[in-house]
């Protein structure tokens, strides 16, 4: 049998189908953001995806990712692995490519789940090769995209996905966000989307610099003294200073190609600790 090269647009299309398609039969309750899922008003024709990305209701996680384990996908990265954030686990089909697993978004503080309940109210549906799939209404849509794009420390593409999303908006549209915002918690990371982290009484919340690391861009330590910054407890920020020394063995891994052994772990940790010193050094001296 001939195998036939799929598109990379059409392929990420199918994986939210398929998805969806999982997500039914496990009675999982998820939405589907980013990419083709996004309104036609909101979304760049000419980008091309890479992974297919879904908001889950966090009490259907489990339900979900084992439902694509035994229908052929594995793990790639984990939540604890993923992101500072820890919102998101990857997994990978050979015939479908890639989904992202949302079971957060950044910068949206409230509680997860009662975060997806607000979005799910308001949901309404797209079709997506074919399939019916769940969606954030558009102004929601357009929320998420200002928070994804607030990390994107100023890239063209951020800028672009901003200027459809906030700047394309009008006065009652960008009122209608911010008050959205307010009600998810995420004042703060759309600031950070829109240059306002210096306005209004941002100062006293504590993640502000890391939000502005993410906006604005800045060194290894920078993001690192944010984090810890950002920790909502002692017991965290210790986690986040010993996971901050360590080396990722799942990105090493893709970096690489292979799994690393642990000698090549060790030349990354080395470097990484070199790095940091460097900064810590440039930082004290400038």
């Amino acid at each position: 049998m001939t195998a036939v090269a799929i598109d990379g647009s059409a392929r990420v299309a199918l994986a939210h189908a398929v998805v969806q398609v999982l997500a039914e039969r496990a009675g999982v309750d998820l939405l589907h953001v980013k990419g083709p899922a996004l309104d036609a008003s909101l979304r760049d024709a000419e980008r091309i995806s890479t992974d297919a990305d879904v908001l889950v209701r966090p009490g259907h996680v489990l339900a979900l990712t084992a439902a694509l384990v035994d229908h052929g996908w594995r793990l790639v990265t984990g939540f604890a692995s993923g992101s500072v954030f820890e919102h998101a686990a990857n997994y990978h089909h050979d015939a479908w490519g890639y989904v992202d697993v949302h079971r957060s978004f950044p910068g949206v503080t409230i509680g997860s789940e009662q975060a997806f309940d607000l979005l799910w109210a308001d949901r309404t549906a797209s079709e997506v090769a074919h399939r019916a799939c769940a969606v954030p209404s558009v102004r929601d849509q357009a929320l998420l995209l200002c928070l994804h794009a607030a990390r994107g420390m100023g890239a063209p593409r951020a800028v672009a996905d901003l200027d459809r999303a906030w700047g394309a908006a009008d006065e009652a549209d960008r009122a209608r966000l911010r008050a959205r915002a307010d009600e998810l918690g995420a004042r703060v990371a759309l600031a950070a989307a829109l240059g306002e982290l210096d306005a209004g009484d941002l100062g006293e919340d504590r993640t502000v610099p890391l939000w502005r690391y993410y906006s604005q861009g800045g060194s290894r330590v920078d993001e690192w003294v944010a984090r810890l910054r950002a920790a909502p407890s002692r017991r965290a920020a210790v986690r986040t200073a010993v996971r901050g020394l360590g080396v990722n063995r799942e990105y090493a891994a893709m970096a690489l190609g292979h799994e690393p052994s642990r000698r090549e772990l060790a030349g990354l940790f080395a470097g990484r600790i070199g790095t940091g010193v460097r900064q810590l050094v440039r930082r004290r001296d400038g």
